[in-house]
Formats: structure tokens, sequence, C-alpha cells
């Protein structure tokens, strides 16, 4: 997957070459199924929803912005999951597996508060 460098990142802070390879290295590559790249950028929509990344239109958009290398990856990997989500979302949420859990979880947790 392609990187775009829009905005520079801090080289003292970042350093991009590390993050994309403990990405490929922790990362399948079928995760990445219908992204078509990540762009390191500060968007202006950022600062209006308080946030750092968004994955939208088939991309990982990520601030430039970072305190550190694993500052990065923890941002990449959690849009990520935001995209596997979105386009494997009958496998995962299709058996109501996940549901049926947090209820079940839920209903513990307001007995044990009892």
């Amino acid at each position: 997957i392609p990187f775009f460098i829009v905005h520079d990142l801090d080289p003292e802070k970042v350093n991009i070459q590390k993050v994309i390879n403990t990405i490929n290295r922790i990362i399948p590559k079928s995760f990445f199924h219908g992204v078509e790249g990540v762009y390191v950028a500060h968007l202006p929509e950022f600062d209006e929803r308080g946030i750092n990344a968004v994955y939208k239109d088939a991309a990982l958009y990520v601030t430039n912005q970072q305190d550190d290398n694993l500052d990065m990856i923890d941002d990449i990997i959690h849009e990520l999951s935001h995209s596997i989500e979105i386009h494997f979302h009958n496998q995962i949420y299709g058996d109501d597996d996940i549901e049926h859990e947090f209820l079940a979880k839920r209903k513990r947790f307001f007995k044990f508060r009892l």
C-alpha cells in the first residue's frame, strides 16, 4: 500500500521507514483489502472533530503531528480496523455473536454493581 507524505513529519519524532517496516511486519497484507493508500497530512477535519486519523474514501489519513513511531502505528492500525470492519461487516457481525457477548457482559456488569 503506498504511503503519501503530504505534510512533513518531524524526523526527530517519527521515522517513517521504521513505521512502514513495522506495519508490514505485524499486519498481514490481506488486512489492507480495500485500502488504496495511506496519506500523512493534517486535515482540517482532525481539528474540527478532535481526532488525528480517519478512514474515508478507501484511504487512511493520519496526521503528521505524531508523538513518536508508536503513536503513528497506533493511529494506522486503529483506522485500518475501521476499514476491516466496513469491508468484512457480515463476517464480523453476521452471526450476532458479538452483540450477544456484549449484552451478556452488560448484564453481568449491572448485576455486579448492585
